[in-house]
């Protein structure tokens, strides 16, 4: 199913560097990371009851989860880190084929992420969340502001010159 979503990725194949993006596993990342932007975007539907607010926080999610998961498979990243830390690290997943065990044909070939990309894609998946879906919340309920009109209550009813700040 996101495989056939992910096809139309095959757009970004016009922008500078797009092929190279999506033929070094970036079509098969995005498809990966299409559930769990889904996931994001719908509990921050539900969460806020904003509809925007989930299609923003879901893009977010896919866009970054798939350029970090991305990002840490390229070929200069793990350039540098096998000669600057350790000669046999490596971040990037692995394409695989395998056999169908009913019919004995061999499937698709797949992009397996390494254990570094799925956390890239999880951490992705977070911070979306954490960074957007808070400008979505009404403003006079945010804790800052609430605790920030509490103090100046406080501050009123003893004096601004008492010398007791907390």
């Amino acid at each position: 199913m996101s495989f056939g979503i992910s096809r139309h990725l095959m757009r970004l194949a016009a922008i500078p560097g797009g092929k190279d993006f999506l033929r070094h596993g970036g079509r098969h990342l995005a498809g990966q990371s299409l559930i769990g932007a889904g996931i994001t975007g719908g509990l921050t539907t539900l969460s806020t009851g904003n509809p925007l607010a989930g299609l923003v926080v879901g893009g977010a999610d896919l866009i970054g989860s798939t350029a970090l998961a991305r990002g840490l498979g390229s070929k200069r990243v793990n350039q540098y880190l096998q000669k600057n830390v350790h000669p046999k690290i490596n971040l990037a997943g692995r394409f695989a084929q395998s056999v169908d065990p009913k019919t004995g044909r061999l499937l698709p070939t797949m992009y397996n992420p390494s254990l570094a990309q799925m956390g890239g894609m999880g951490v992705a998946s977070v911070g979306s969340t954490l960074a957007i879906e808070p400008q979505f919340y009404p403003q006079a309920t945010t804790q800052g502001q609430q605790y920030g009109i509490q103090e100046d209550s406080f501050l009123k009813l003893i004096g601004p010159r008492t010398g007791m700040r907390y």
